[in-house]
């Protein structure tokens, strides 16, 4: 809900849940009883009855995943509890959110995979990293694209720059 100068949260029946009180005109979705929200420049999570789970204090914040939310502050990115307490003790260049206990991480340039602990799983040695499914990830590295399973396993491999394509639909 927006009035042009403060906004609030309504339900999906259009009841306000979360009184107009912010300015500024960032929210994401509420994941695991908490939204990201931009107030005053800095990002903080809010619960559903509007109260804070962190006040507002980091450059970005992603959504709750897993218990963990993905926060960047002047050091880099790392991984907060709901309370705003460092969870995994590392600082990152970017990060995603975990699904199924496994995220993808940037470090000097480079992307792998860890767990919801911050153990590697697979050491950041690729250009790209993106999620196909829960358990899949398409990794890049130079001219060559690998599915690879969360486990860090490769299970398929092009070495020609090239994806396999589908058949084209033909009417």
């Amino acid at each position: 809900m927006f009035d042009g100068q403060r906004w609030g949260f309504i339900d999906s029946k259009g009841v306000s849940v979360i009184s107009g009180d912010f300015t500024g005109l960032k929210a994401g979705p509420f994941s695991e009883g908490m939204a990201s929200v931009k107030v005053d420049g800095c990002w903080g999570l809010l619960r559903r009855d509007g109260s804070w789970a962190i006040r507002p204090k980091f450059e970005e914040l992603a959504k709750v995943s897993e218990g963990l939310v993905a926060g960047c502050t002047s050091k880099g990115w790392s991984y907060f509890d709901a309370a705003g307490k460092q969870a995994i003790c590392e600082w990152f260049d970017g990060c995603s959110d975990f699904v199924s206990g496994v995220a993808a991480v940037k470090k000097e340039g480079k992307w792998g995979l860890i767990d919801s602990l911050g153990r590697v799983i697979v050491k950041p040695n690729f250009n790209d990293v993106h999620r196909c499914t829960s358990n899949l990830f398409l990794v890049t590295s130079g001219s060559r694209y690998s599915y690879m399973n969360a486990d860090g396993r490769v299970i398929w491999t092009s070495e020609e720059y090239a994806m396999p394509q589908l058949p084209r639909y033909e009417a």
